[in-house]
């Protein structure tokens, strides 16, 4: 083998050394980066999944605490809806006592009412009374028509003996029972919705003790 034949083996032969060293190093380097790739994205996955976990566990506890809060609320509808329907039927009630009981609740009503106001103004609570001597019945039109002159005739005798006297208003009351005494200033509403409206702020709590 010549000199030119020697160098150009030697030189082939290099070639073929370095060609495989790169190719080497390029695989190892493609190995790692596709080891580096894989490693990044089972953690990218892993902390999605965990992520999307706790996404999915925030989800649950959060429709837990609107299906409790909504179940409060239907079961708070629902006790008010049942504390309204015994108001209204205690309204109905009221509203359909016979003639009788019906007066002698306004007779009853309206001397509580005499009594009440005489004894506020006895303890220096400072209304302005200006004509003391008279009280003065206000009722809804049909009770005016068919019990004003007896309501006021059964509780006369009541009032002048307690120094005052009681009459009827020319106006009627917009209610749908019950009664409302004034005197001059002062004055005692005890119409159904207000008595009713007392009666609920009073006993819900006992009411729905009782219901549920």
């Amino acid at each position: 083998m010549n000199s030119i034949e020697s160098i150009t083996s030697k030189i082939i032969s290099d070639a073929r050394e370095y060609a495989s060293g790169v190719k080497s190093n390029a695989e190892a380097q493609c190995k790692r980066i596709i080891d580096d790739a894989r490693e990044s994205a089972e953690k990218s996955y892993l902390d999605l999944v965990e992520k999307g976990k706790k996404e999915c566990e925030a989800v649950i506890v959060r429709a837990a605490s609107s299906a409790d809060v909504l179940d409060r609320n239907i079961l708070l509808d629902a006790k008010s809806a049942k504390i309204d329907q015994v108001f209204e039927q205690a309204g109905e009630r009221l509203s359909s006592l016979d003639k009788k009981r019906y007066l002698d609740f306004l007779e009853r009503t309206l001397k509580e009412a005499i009594g009440s106001i005489g004894r506020a103004e006895d303890d220096g609570f400072g209304y302005e009374v200006k004509d003391p001597d008279l009280f003065i019945v206000f009722l809804n039109k049909k009770d005016r028509d068919r019990l004003g002159k007896e309501l006021i005739s059964a509780a006369a005798p009541y009032a002048k003996k307690n120094g005052c006297a009681v009459a009827l208003a020319d106006a009627c009351a917009d209610t749908s029972g019950g009664l409302i005494v004034r005197r001059g200033d002062v004055e005692i509403n005890a119409t159904f919705e207000i008595l009713l409206r007392d009666a609920r702020e009073k006993y819900t709590a006992e009411i729905s003790r009782v219901l549920f």
